[in-house]
């Protein structure tokens, strides 16, 4: 589980109340499983907020 490229292992035991308390505070936030995912996103977020480059 990762949230802004801070990731519990796999096997985390209490990755369901990371889940749960993340829910409650940021609803709309998606968390990834893996720190690629997280890094993906993150990319992709970053690249949409880039102003194209002139003509």
């Amino acid at each position: 589980m990762c949230v802004s490229g801070t990731c519990a292992a796999p096997g985390y035991p209490r990755s369901a109340d990371a889940r749960t308390r993340l829910h409650h505070a940021r609803p709309r936030l998606t968390v990834h499983t893996t720190l690629h995912d997280t890094l993906y996103e993150a990319r992709r977020a970053l690249l949409q907020l880039q102003p194209s480059p002139a003509s």
